[in-house]
């Protein structure tokens, strides 16, 4: 009897070591990039202990093939673009996988197996139907990639709190309504894409995710944020639009490494005093809400490049706003101003400035020290006069003043000299100076809708650039 035990144990001895022997060991990063990639089953097949990467992207397979499973080896494995439903349970014999990529398919439900693969470093369910997850992916605590976007998710689990070595969180375009607060739990994760979902709520919890770096939540129904969001002081890109947040905390001023947020198409009436605490804010978009004004904190935001403020109900422009010295790039189109601060001169780096679409009246002298402007759009206004300061910015190159009520233009333009369009359509002007025909560099004009002789087409025409494409009025 002793010598049958014996016999016992040593046989199952060793069907263990040759258990370990044939799934070897995991590969480096390097080595797995040098292991050579089989494409076809059928010749994987050949040598099943060798295959360490399988591709079968792409192929119209209808199931999970079952002859996988042979590949105890097997540490990347592709099935990206197929019309697999179903995902065996036996995937948790695939133990080694180090990169599994099941994107792209009609998969609905994950089996909960998918926690034995504790190797996993990429897990890759973009494009599916999926709708809920398993606890046991808690369990893949070597996870860094996990792409969700593009299913049916209304909830994630709490268990994701686990996954400890998590860098990448990309969940847009779910049915995601709460997010659990477990999510405040993952200590690396530096990109969170949440976007395109429907949640309206964010859980306190989020304060602590010190590392992320990007926090993508637009397209969702946020009507408020917690307070906590201002504990991300590390976080430089954070955007919330399409939402319908009605107000930001104070908190946010926080945020001092923000570098970036985008808050468009929300039902913001006020920006809180403490954005001017952002000084690291290079970019600012609050198009389509209801701002009626900024506060005076925004002259703070020396960083700032770009202002994008279109479509809102801002009708005062506050003086500090000529502080903002390296911005760039301005839009307050669709809006409701009648008059520009003569604080506006101290933009001296902005390059485009979109004023289009207001009730502006008239233009402060000032408008003559944007010295870097390029593209300057002012149509759709109430103009009835140019200052000849304007003239002063010799390196615009694009000029629109279309639908105003315009019925002289400065001689004082004419030194415009890298000027290439003039936007005149839709004013009142009878006649241009003579200095237009400095104009060299000219190469399209708008003078339709005005009410200019024939004449006066006729000797423009003779001045102006001889290959500049020209629209003037119709008899």
């Amino acid at each position: 009897m002793k010598n049958l035990f014996k016999i016992l144990s040593i046989a199952i001895f060793s069907f263990w070591n040759l258990q370990l022997f044939a799934q070897g060991k995991l590969l480096e990063e390097t080595e797995l990039i040098e292991a050579k990639e089989y494409v076809s089953l059928a010749e994987a097949l050949k040598t099943p202990d060798k295959v360490y990467k399988l591709n079968l992207g792409d192929q119209q397979l209808q199931e999970f093939p079952q002859q996988i499973f042979q590949f105890v080896n097997l540490q990347q494995l592709d099935m990206w673009k197929n019309e697999i439903q179903v995902i065996p349970a036996d995937i948790g014999r695939l133990t080694n996988l180090q990169f599994l990529n099941l994107g792209g398919n009609k998969i609905k439900i994950l089996p909960k197996e998918i926690g034995k693969c504790q190797n996993l470093l990429m897990l890759n369910l973009e494009g599916n139907l999926i709708e809920t997850l398993p606890e046991e992916i808690g369990n893949l605590t070597l996870l860094q990639d996990f792409p969700l976007g593009g299913n049916l998710l209304k909830a994630l689990p709490a268990s994701i709190g686990k996954l400890q070595s998590l860098q990448n969180l990309v969940v847009w375009g779910n049915q995601l309504q709460t997010i659990p607060a477990s999510i405040g739990d993952l200590p690396i994760v530096q990109n969170i894409d949440l976007s395109q979902n429907q949640i309206t709520t964010l859980p306190d919890a989020i304060g602590k995710l010190q590392s992320v770096m990007i926090f993508d939540l637009h397209e969702n129904k946020l009507t408020s944020l917690p307070k906590t969001i201002g504990e991300l002081k590390q976080l430089p890109y954070l955007n919330l639009g399409n939402n319908q947040l009605t107000a930001l905390p104070n908190e946010i001023g926080n945020m001092r490494f923000l570098q970036m947020i985008d808050l468009q198409t929300n039902k913001l009436t006020a920006l809180p005093v403490t954005i001017g605490q952002l000084q690291n804010l290079q970019e600012l978009n609050v198009t389509s809400n209801e701002l009626k004004t900024f506060p005076e904190t925004i002259g703070q935001l020396q960083n700032l490049q770009r202002l994008l403020a279109s479509k809102n109900s801002i009708s005062v422009l506050p003086a500090d706003l000529g502080k903002l010295k390296n911005i760039r790039e301005l839009d307050l189109s669709a809006n409701n101003l009648t008059a520009i601060p003569a604080s506006i001169g101290g933009l001296t780096s902005v390059q485009t400035l979109n004023l289009m679409n207001n009730q502006i009246a008239e233009l402060p002298a000032a408008i003559g020290k944007l010295l870097q402007l390029k593209d300057f759009n002012i149509s759709y206004n109430k103009l009835t006069k140019i200052p000849p300061e304007l003239g002063n910015l010799q390196n615009l190159e694009i000029l629109n003043l279309s639908d105003n009520e315009i019925s002289f233009l400065p001689q004082e333009l004419g030194k415009m000299r890298n000027l290439l369009q003039l936007h005149l359509k839709k004013n009142k002007i009878a006649k241009l100076a003579d200095s237009f025909a400095n104009l060299k560099k000219l190469q399209y004009i708008n003078l339709e809708e005005n009410p200019m002789p024939l004449p006066e087409i006729e000797r423009i025409d003779r001045f102006l650039p001889e290959d500049a494409k020209k629209r003037y009025p119709k008899e």
